[in-house]
């Protein structure tokens, strides 16, 4: 079973500074003539998915802990919800206004992704004396 990221850790990426590149699965050939081909090379890709979280320090260490014990390192998958998706409020198609229940709350995307820490740990920068961005990397899995 995978791990979920931890709620006491903030998983909301900057706006300002996160990619969402969009992967491609293709595999290219160049014959030495006529045009080239091109083939899907496998069925699901890896997606990258790189940004920064702005958070406390405790929240920093926490951070630290998932990465060390939980995850081994960063080695092992674990489900963080989706920076493109989670938490938003479905909204109507022509008045923009947001699609409510029954009782009237609004309703919010719920989505989470299966991924590992990518290339590089998490790197801690100092903001002030309680606050530290962490500029993360992770690999959404297929």
């Amino acid at each position: 079973m995978a791990l979920v990221w931890p709620s006491k850790v903030p998983a909301r990426l900057n706006r300002a500074d996160a990619t969402f590149p969009v992967t491609d699965a293709r595999r290219r050939f160049e014959p030495s003539d006529g045009p080239g081909r091109i083939r899907k090379r496998m069925s699901a890709a890896l997606r990258p998915i790189s940004g920064s979280i702005d958070m406390t320090f405790t929240q920093a260490v926490w951070l630290q802990k998932f990465w060390d014990v939980d995850t081994h390192g960063g080695i092992l998958p674990f489900w963080f919800p989706d920076p493109l998706m989670h938490g938003f409020f479905l909204v109507g198609d022509a008045s923009e206004a947001a699609i409510v229940n029954a009782r009237g709350f609004g309703l919010a995307l719920d989505r989470w992704i299966l991924c590992q820490f990518g290339q590089e740990p998490p790197e801690r920068l100092p903001l002030g004396a309680q606050w530290v961005r962490i500029k993360i990397s992770i690999v959404a899995l297929p």
